[in-house]
């Protein structure tokens, strides 16, 4: 048997709308509880990290924290510290007109994005960034609905 496609414990996507960034899913749950703690942190995380509008991706192992930045240094020792997490992966999506969102993914090994699960990760973030871009919510009715049925 392979290893395991997804190492990650938590994988979210947040869209940019109207120049601010909106969670639209979380790995795990039907509706994503904005008001649970974590929830908002993971948010707060999304929302810091992406004004470098780099990839980042740190890494805890032990007490060592492997970022050399003071301020993102104290950041991540603070967040890793509330969530458990030992890894955090921020991919900014974008499309030729620029950022569509933000994927991010955790857990609570670190190093758990080995080279060629980040290589994959590039390909199909630049694939589907232009796919990502035009998703909107389908009324339940157009779902529901088969062609040639009565309405």
């Amino acid at each position: 048997m392979g290893a395991a496609v997804d190492p990650y414990e938590r994988c979210a996507i947040a869209l940019e709308h109207h120049g601010q960034l909106d969670l639209k899913a979380v790995s795990g749950m039907e509706e994503v509880n904005r008001s649970d703690a974590d929830i908002k942190r993971l948010m707060e995380m999304i929302e810091w990290g992406s004004i470098f509008r780099d990839e980042i991706l740190v890494n805890q192992r032990g007490e060592e924290i492997d970022e050399e930045d003071p301020k993102k240094h104290a950041r991540f020792s603070e967040y890793f510290a509330q969530s458990g997490v030992r890894s955090f992966y921020l991919r900014p999506l974008e499309d030729d007109q620029g950022r569509v969102g933000v994927l991010v993914m955790e857990s609570s090994e670190p190093d758990f994005l080995d080279t060629a699960r980040l290589e994959i990760i590039k390909v199909v973030g630049r694939a589907g960034n232009g796919g990502v871009a035009k998703c909107e919510p389908v009324p339940r009715r157009a779902v529901d609905r088969h062609p040639g049925a009565d309405p």
